[in-house]
């Protein structure tokens, strides 16, 4: 993760804190826990969720390099890949995809 600067991962964990709070509203979770705002979070939980953004926005980044080299965008020959897409990069593509279609 040192490849991401603090402020950074800060603005990341604080998103992923959002998604949950929303995700938790939507499904009706009523755990108080799970509802705390970012400010609320004791530091262990901040750090939890400063790593989960870390590490989504990485494999994001990877990925886009992935999809530019097989657009040709990057310059470089187009190539298969030898290895399928990671299955979360599909996921968020998938809800990124029905977002989209929904007007959000």
């Amino acid at each position: 993760m040192s490849d991401i600067d603090k402020t950074l991962r800060e603005r990341l964990g604080r998103q992923v804190r959002s998604v949950w709070v929303e995700y938790c509203k939507r499904v009706g979770d009523t755990k108080p826990s799970h509802r705390l705002p970012w400010e609320e979070l004791s530091e262990t939980d901040k750090e939890v969720d400063r790593c989960i953004g870390s590490a989504l926005y990485l494999e994001g980044i990877h990925a886009s390099k992935i999809g530019a080299a097989l657009a040709g965008l990057d310059g470089l020959e187009r190539v298969p890949l030898p290895f399928p897409l990671h299955p979360l990069i599909r996921q968020l593509q998938d809800a990124f995809k029905r977002l989209l279609k929904e007007g959000r």
